[in-house]
């Protein structure tokens, strides 16, 4: 979270001219993530293989009141491929995705970085 600092015992600078208060990233608040990760290699031949992992997380910041969701955590993600070994020479095919993050998922007072009107109601 982004908040009041002191620096060098000051709560504002001058910098090129222009006083401003002194701002950083902090953190401030207390959370919990959970998370399972699992991973699969099957060697299908000799000099192919494929390999895959899948990451389910779920974090919350935690309030007086109710938990909101954290900020930047991905629900569902993973990676998937293909790798060829001859030889000396290694290749590697990969294709990365993630689930759909939903309405209920952001954290609409923190810093997700997002449009609130691109959410897909579900």
């Amino acid at each position: 979270m982004t908040a009041p600092f002191k620096f060098n015992g000051q709560d504002s600078i001058t910098y090129d001219g222009v006083r401003s208060r002194v701002m950083a990233n902090q953190n401030l608040n207390s959370g919990y993530i959970y998370g399972v990760g699992v991973n699969l290699n099957a060697d299908i031949t000799e000099n192919v293989s494929l390999i895959n992992t899948v990451n389910y997380t779920y974090g919350r910041v935690k309030t007086d009141s109710t938990d909101y969701p954290l900020d930047h955590i991905a629900p569902l993600f993973g990676k998937s491929g293909v790798v060829v070994n001859v030889n000396k020479f290694r290749a590697e095919c990969n294709v990365m995705y993630n689930a759909w993050k939903l309405k209920k998922d952001f954290n609409l007072n923190g810093e997700d970085n997002f449009d609130a009107s691109h959410l897909v109601q579900c």
